[in-house]
């Protein structure tokens, strides 16, 4: 009879051990080998994490164009009424985000157009509070000047027109902010100070439609008043250099 031969199978050997491997790789893979169930929750709650991040970005980005669209309708809207309720509600509802920031500053002009001054004021005081910097954080130091205007605080309104010239002396609102004092000076009966007023809207702004209007305001009160001819220098700020900035609402 013919012997059968058992084949051989070959013993799978363990790799061999690099000796000459870095201590610091060594040390990580016992530390993995060890903590291998601690490596596992680590990833999982990396990976929520990294998923968290995401919803929470599509949904920040949702609930912006929401704002925004509620927005426009606000703006769109045909009465006054209308639009300071819709805007009132992106304010509150959607705090925090720059539409809303937008609306506050918005809902100011509304209040000021349907003459409600003491809301208006509010609104724009709340802007500045809360964006000093803000992209209209100009027109809102203009809007607080407009409503002491439009109550016949002509004395706060040049304070406030002044404040514009010292905090965004740059800005597009600031460049005619002297003829604004020089029409407060008008109506305060101060013609030596509006003279003084309008000369420097004409010299520091002189290619404005602004300085226009100062410049034949001007002329009419040095007609009225001959004594205006050399009108003596009123308290004001520094004079501004001619600096056009980035056009925002007026």
């Amino acid at each position: 009879m013919k012997k059968i031969r058992k084949k051989k199978v070959a013993l799978r050997r363990k790799p061999p051990v690099d000796e000459h491997a870095p201590a610091s790789l060594k040390r990580v893979e016992q530390f993995v080998k060890e903590r291998s169930r601690y490596v596992a929750v680590l990833g999982v709650v990396v990976l929520f994490a990294a998923i968290f991040v995401l919803v929470f970005f599509h949904y920040s980005r949702r609930r912006e164009a929401q704002a925004v669209r509620q927005v426009e309708q606000a703006l769109a809207s045909e009465t006054v009424e209308t639009q300071i309720s819709l805007l009132e509600d992106v304010v509150e509802e959607y705090a925090g985000t720059l539409p809303a920031a937008r609306a506050l500053y918005y809902l100011g002009d509304a209040y000021y157009e349907s003459g409600e001054y003491e809301s208006a004021r509010q609104c724009y005081e709340r802007y500045l509070r809360s964006y000093p910097r803000g992209e209209f954080a100009p027109n809102a130091v203009e809007g607080i000047a407009y409503c002491a205007e439009s109550e016949g605080k002509f004395d706060e309104a040049i304070e406030q027109y002044r404040t514009l010239l010292e905090t965004y002396g740059d800005s597009y609102v600031a460049q005619h902010a002297w003829y604004n004092i020089g029409k407060c000076y008008e109506l305060a009966g101060d013609q030596a100070g509006a003279a003084h007023s309008y000369e420097n809207q004409v010299s520091l702004y002189p290619m404005s439609a602004w300085s226009d209007k100062a410049e034949a305001r001007l002329g009419e009160l040095r007609y009225e008043l001959p004594s205006l001819q050399a009108a003596p220098e009123a308290d004001t700020v520094p004079l501004m250099p001619d600096i056009t900035g980035t056009p925002g609402a007026d």
